[in-house]
């Protein structure tokens, strides 16, 4: 009988013939006993690499159909930073299957992972038999569902549906999957109530606890917080390792004004599940506004500890833990955090911008002016010589460091600058309120925060009025120029590529037109994956082009 490519029916020989693995582990013995059990099941192009470092490497380099990774590496990233590196620099794709390799003692680590999970868990001991049947398994449901993920990934949402759909009866082994990617199509939707529907229904078809957990989300993205906080709460009593039902659970208290109800769920999910930064970084956050300083201390730890050596490793990690060791009367600690960071961080001017600024403010605690002065200086030195992109609240930080040296002019256009790149951030806006208030320049700072979002409301307008009245290449050619000057911007490069997509519908399209367009997209995206208009005028732009953007596009 002869087999075609991907036959279910194949043997696994025929099956996984030819596919490219990487098997990831510190141990040589290790190593050759998969390869034996690979061999086995007819794949022979095998690499090898002993750490983190060497398999990112690998990856780099060359695609894999398979990667086996053990999660304990040795020293420097574990396997679980390996996956989120790799995924984060597009080493890896949907096309991969990436196999988590762990001993029974080190489950906890892994468990809990809401973002970057691997396809599947093999726990050691195991045997070719094993390792066989969980690729096979793998290997089928993503030729089941390539197309409908590749379709969520380019926002083709209302098309993802009609897949899923479709695929109930063609794929009935894996309908629970395809439910689950069903419920949250609507969600990236925004569409909360249709998920509420949906999820109520499908809770009823059986155990599927994902399906409660849809539920209570949909129901709190509504503003039900009553009916979320019954949801969350009845799944946590069935399902005590259902990690992510404790943060929306816990986000759901604070919104009710519960904040140390909320603090201790977020207490008992680390406890079963500590190596989650995020959870870290939340419970760090609400310990500090409920004024339980060893217990934000504790987390915001946590947060440096695991976030070592991994690329998401940020220098807000240690400023955030010195600013919090000043609240718990330990500045000392602090001024070694920021050390230990400058140090980790050292070929970085950004970074460096931050931890001074930070230092600044904790030698200013402990009474230190001159040390205090002789940092912030240094800081406003380095940005004079070299102006350096870093995060809003810093930015915020070191307008007010400006302001408060003596250069009050720069300050303020630091401010004006970033709120006309932020006009719709409200919660930037109220913190950017409470430093003119702290600095006694409420009124002054009122008038230029009015007046910034002011200018972009009126920069938009007028754009909007040219396309209105239908002169679309002077409204191309203004939205051309508002994004170079506000390129963060987002509804500034909405409007921008949407002017040149309008633009091309009616004079035809131009690669000029298109890599305009294409470029405001990804920059609007880049500032808010989660953009409301966004999948609306991504599917303007895949009409024009007849192909999805290049920067949506998983290459092999």
């Amino acid at each position: 009988m002869a087999y075609v490519r991907n036959d279910p029916h194949a043997p696994a020989v025929l099956r996984l013939k030819g596919k490219k693995v990487l098997i990831v582990d510190d141990f040589v013995n290790f190593r050759t006993t998969m390869k034996g059990m690979l061999a086995g099941l007819g794949i022979t192009n095998i690499v090898e690499a002993f750490d983190g470092a060497s398999a990112l490497l690998r990856m780099s380099v060359a695609k894999y159909d398979i990667i086996l990774c053990d999660y304990n590496l040795g020293a420097g990233k574990d396997g679980q930073q390996v996956l989120e590196e790799a995924k984060h620099e597009r080493y890896i794709h949907y096309e991969t299957i990436f196999m988590m390799v762990t001993a029974e003692n080190t489950m906890d680590m892994v468990m809990g992972a809401a973002e970057y999970l691997p396809d599947d868990y093999l726990l050691k001991p195991f045997t070719k038999q094993m390792l066989e049947k969980k690729l096979l398994s793998c290997w089928d449901k993503k030729d089941a569902l390539r197309e409908i993920i590749r379709t969520i990934e380019a926002m083709d949402y209302e098309k993802a549906l009609e897949l899923c759909e479709a695929a109930k009866a063609k794929h009935p082994k894996h309908l629970a999957e395809i439910l689950r990617i069903t419920g949250e199509i609507y969600t990236k939707m925004g569409d909360q109530r249709r998920a509420e529907i949906f999820y109520k229904e499908v809770a009823t078809m059986g155990r599927m606890p994902w399906a409660h957990f849809g539920l209570g989300r949909s129901q709190f993205l509504q503003g039900h917080y009553e009916d979320a906080k019954e949801t969350f709460t009845q799944l946590i009593a069935s399902n005590v390792n259902f990690i992510a039902a404790y943060d929306w659970l816990a986000k759901t208290l604070e919104a009710t004004g519960d904040p140390k109800e909320a603090q201790n769920v977020l207490m008992m999910a680390t406890n079963l599940s500590p190596r989650v930064v995020n959870r870290q970084k939340q419970l760090g956050a609400l310990a500090q506004k409920n004024e339980d300083f060893k217990t934000s201390v504790k987390a915001f730890r946590a947060v440096v500890k695991f976030r070592n050596n991994s690329v998401f490793q940020s220098p807000a990690d240690y400023t955030t833990l010195a600013k919090v060791l000043v609240d718990a009367a330990l500045p000392q600690e602090g001024l070694e955090v920021l050390g230990e960071a400058r140090q980790t961080f050292r070929k970085d001017l950004g970074a460096a911008v931050q931890i001074g600024l930070t230092e600044s403010a904790v030698l200013q605690s402990m009474n230190r002016s001159d040390d205090a002065r002789e940092s912030l200086n240094a800081v406003l030195e380095a940005t004079r010589k070299s102006p350096v992109k870093v995060p809003a609240d810093v930015e915020l930080e070191l307008s007010k460091a400006l302001i408060t040296s003596g250069d009050q002019e720069r300050g303020k256009e630091l401010v004006r600058n970033l709120i006309r790149s932020n006009h719709e951030n409200e919660a930037l806006i109220a913190d950017t309120k409470k430093m003119f208030e702290g600095l006694d320049m409420a009124e002054e700072g009122q008038e230029l925060l009015d007046t910034a979002v002011e200018e972009v409301v009126e920069m938009n307008n007028q754009g909007v009025q040219l396309v209105k009245e239908g002169d679309l290449e002077k409204a191309t050619s203004y939205f051309d120029k508002a994004a170079e000057n506000l390129p963060d911007n987002k509804l500034i490069n909405a409007n921008a590529a949407y002017a040149n997509m309008l633009y091309m519908k009616k004079d035809g399209r131009s690669a000029e037109g298109l890599y305009k367009a294409a470029k405001y997209l990804e920059r609007v995206h880049n500032v808010d994956p989660q953009y409301g208009d966004l999948p609306n005028l991504l599917t303007i732009y895949r009409e024009l082009s007849q192909e999805p953007l290049p920067w949506m596009i998983e290459t092999r």
